[in-house]
């Protein structure tokens, strides 16, 4: 395991795409997590912690890539886990295509666009 700390952008892609996991062990005030789709578009799946937008953006590719807290033993639980097959991770193929299928520009654009079309209708 190595922890890289701060990572320029145009080294990320490279990096995710030579990890075996990744993780988001955010503890609080987490929106979205564009870590996370950006780790599955490079076909690494990706260990988050059950902190705001983070659960949904994996839930529907693996329920086990969800961690159980945002604790330190439940991280490390979860990478064992990983590691040792105890769950089975999404191979790259399947990362790449539910990240493609869900947050892709085009399939966001329709969402908002959906978003605003209803809010004009309500009004």
């Amino acid at each position: 395991m190595k922890l890289l700390g701060f990572v320029p952008d145009e080294q990320l892609a490279s990096l995710y795409r030579a990890a075996d996991i990744s993780v988001v062990p955010t503890v609080a005030l987490e929106g979205f997590g564009l870590i996370t789709v950006e780790s599955l578009a490079s076909g690494t799946p990706v260990l988050v912690t059950p902190v705001g937008g983070l659960p949904e953006a994996v839930a529907g590719l693996s329920q086990d890539l969800v961690l159980p807290s945002t604790g330190a033993d439940a991280i490390a639980d979860g990478l064992a886990r990983a590691f040792d097959g105890s769950i089975r991770l999404p191979d790259a193929d399947a990362c790449r295509a539910y990240a493609r299928a869900h947050f892709d520009n085009p399939v966001i654009a329709k969402r908002v666009a959906a978003v605003y079309n209803e809010a004009i209708q309500a009004a």
